[in-house]
């Protein structure tokens, strides 16, 4: 569901500009076709989440044409050498997304972002534009990592699961843009509580696993993206085809 819910949202933010530009979701919103906040809706901030607010999620769409026009969001991936997290990386690029920061936790899981292809804007449209090695339980270091990546994001997609990531996420995200946590370990009053505090005017969304059409667009990511296809291989052993 994490890559087909973050290819909703970004493509949103494409058509309506990077957070800020335009204000609230709209008709071209990620709330899909009804705009703001419904019961299947994605993000819109006059919606269920409120200013700050957590919303539960369970409709998107799951198109794979890739979305031109407005230049589009930057996008910051927690956890973005794992599963989850590489393939989120595809769907952003593939929704518009004008840059991507991967941000993993130690250089090793750099090194496998590199080995696939990912490092650097000249790298042949790899997984990600700017790699960030820092701890995502470290609000402060972690939003000052993506900010000197060429952050703060307009989405941001937490795809660790360790408790204590909401807060660099939230700080890391711009005024107005979109936070969507993909994890288990995420702590909804940590979340919910920790951006009243900073004042950060975010829209917050939980994924629930399941987005219509996941499915198809995760097995095409995995087939037509050689970098999603090499960190999968590197981490299942699945023997090279010919």
């Amino acid at each position: 569901g994490a890559p087909a819910l973050t290819h909703r949202v970004v493509r949103a933010s494409t058509e309506r500009g990077p957070a800020g530009q335009s204000g609230a979701a709209g008709q071209s919103g990620a709330a899909g076709q009804s705009g703001a906040t419904g019961r299947a809706g994605a993000t819109g901030r006059a919606g269920a989440t409120g200013r700050a607010g957590v919303t539960g999620q369970s409709g998107a769409t799951s198109t794979s044409a890739e979305v031109r026009g407005a230049a589009g969001p930057v996008v910051a991936i927690l956890g973005a050498a794992g599963k989850s997290g590489s393939l989120s990386a595809a769907a952003a690029r593939q929704a518009g997304a004008s840059k991507i920061i991967g941000v993993v936790p130690h250089e090793a899981e750099a090194g496998q972002l590199r080995a696939a292809g990912s490092a650097g804007p000249n790298a042949g449209g790899g997984l990600v534009d700017e790699i960030v090695v820092a701890d995502a339980r470290d609000p402060v270091a972690v939003s000052a990592a993506i900010r000197q990546a060429g952050g703060p994001a307009d989405v941001t997609v937490v795809c660790v699961d360790v408790p204590g990531c909401e807060g660099g996420a939230i700080l890391a995200t711009a005024a107005g843009g979109t936070v969507i946590f993909f994890s288990m370990a995420t702590s909804f009053s940590a979340a919910a509580l920790g951006a009243e505090g900073v004042a950060a005017d975010v829209t917050m969304l939980v994924g629930n696993g399941y987005v219509p059409g996941h499915a198809e667009l995760a097995l095409d990511l995995i087939r037509s993206q050689p970098g999603v296809r090499a960190l999968f291989d590197r981490r299942n052993d699945w023997p090279k085809r010919a």
